[in-house]
């Protein structure tokens, strides 16, 4: 599994109430519909939020994961607190507008 199958539960879970009713009554069966592997089955299972910001899940999206963990936003960035750089996403730096008003982005890597 990857990112985006965890992206794609994501946002089936925000657009089909049921899937997450179904998530509540039995995460292992959705987990086993969208392909997890065990692996990432006992990151859900240990509320490892981390594990899914480090497998590349859109940080957008984790606050969603935590909320299917039954974490809550604080929770969430606490586990994040430590966390590497987001390895498919550029660190951006918005330091204020440029000469002619575009905002500066630096990427590192």
């Amino acid at each position: 599994m990857s990112h985006v199958e965890v992206g794609q539960l994501v946002f089936d879970s925000r657009h089909d109430p049921g899937l997450e009713e179904a998530w509540r009554a039995d995460p292992d069966a959705v987990m086993e519909r969208y392909g997890f592997t065990d692996e990432e089955r006992e990151a859900i299972r240990a509320k490892n939020i981390q594990f899914f910001y480090e497998l590349g899940v859109n940080p957008y999206l984790i606050g969603r994961v935590g909320q299917l963990m039954g974490l809550g936003q604080t929770e969430v960035r606490a586990a994040l607190a430590d966390a590497a750089p987001h390895p498919l996403l550029p660190t951006v730096w918005f330091p204020g507008p440029a000469r002619n008003g575009d905002y500066l982005i630096r990427q590192n890597g």
